[in-house]
């Protein structure tokens, strides 16, 4: 796919265009292959306003599609109050359990290696509480 195609549909993704743009932004992304690599957080080349929708599109694309990026998505959690936050949450706490262990001890590994407090913190809160 065209990367050039596929940014475009990025970009109307944005929170301030009309719903009908967004909307059709999300389906197309959802059966485009290879475009969940470009939705990301760490890549950073887009402004928070695009980061829910790119959630969503993420979410819809599930698991088994974004295999290979799912360790980037603990990026979302360094701070809680990022758009998306909540959906990417869900998403993850949907791989069984052996598996989320293993990608949230690598990103705790990370997190810890930039000494970055504040993502350990919201990693913890996020995946780690218990349930009564």
């Amino acid at each position: 796919m065209d990367n050039m195609i596929i940014e475009k549909y990025i970009s109307n993704l944005n929170w301030n265009k009309s719903r009908v743009t967004q909307q059709k932004a999300i389906d197309r992304l959802v059966k485009m292959r290879g475009s969940h690599r470009y939705l990301v957080l760490p890549k950073r080349m887009y402004h928070k306003d695009l980061w829910e929708n790119a959630a969503i599109v993420l979410s819809k694309k599930g698991i088994n599609q974004i295999e290979d990026i799912i360790i980037d998505l603990f990026y979302w959690f360094q701070d809680l109050n990022w758009p998306g936050v909540d959906i990417i949450a869900s998403l993850l706490k949907n791989i069984p359990k052996p598996f989320l262990d293993a990608y949230l001890e690598k990103a705790k590994i990370i997190a810890s290696a930039i000494e970055d407090s504040d993502w350990l913190s919201n990693l913890d809160y996020i995946f780690c509480q218990k349930s009564d």
